[in-house]
């Protein structure tokens, strides 16, 4: 896709300058915009679903959480990835933190162990990417999927091998 420079770009705590970023169409994200996650280092997200409010912390301040707080804590790994130990159904995993998606997403090799032992019945979806292409993908519901403290019943899940799976 083309890409802008940008000079600088301030994001809570911390300020990045001379990024090159791809210009995406506001009809392909859905959204004004998308924050990579090479711009939240050493940063925390604070999300209240209920205020449609994201909140960006020095993730080195210390904060006590309140009663109702969901704390979920992440790893980088490569520079880039967030990882989270996650459950989906009795398989231990390591899952992508990536709050902009519509669905949950995983890799053919979790498909095919799901499928193998019987955890999932699949069928074909197409999807759109933030750019706008088409990708074939299948589509399964996973009876249960914990995320830290949060344990989601029948939650549907998209796989496809997408660039992030390969590292």
């Amino acid at each position: 896709v083309d890409r802008v420079k940008v000079e600088t770009l301030t994001l809570g705590p911390t300020t990045t300058h001379d990024l090159q970023l791809p210009a995406l169409r506001e009809v392909d994200m859905g959204a004004d915009g998308i924050i990579g996650i090479d711009a939240l280092g050493q940063q925390r997200l604070m999300m209240d679903f209920d205020k449609h409010l994201i909140n960006v912390e020095d993730a080195r301040t210390h904060v006590q959480a309140l009663p109702g707080d969901i704390v979920i804590t992440a790893r980088r790994q490569r520079g880039q990835l967030i990882l989270a130990a996650v459950r989906a159904s009795d398989q231990r995993l390591n899952a992508i933190i990536d709050t902009g998606g519509e669905v949950t997403v995983g890799n053919n090799a979790l498909r095919d162990k799901l499928i193998r032992k019987k955890r999932a019945t699949v069928r074909s979806l197409v999807i759109f990417g933030v750019t706008g292409e088409k990708v074939n993908v299948h589509l399964a519901i996973i009876d249960e999927l914990q995320l830290g403290p949060i344990l989601l019943r029948n939650v549907p899940i998209a796989f496809a091998d997408a660039p992030p799976f390969k590292l």
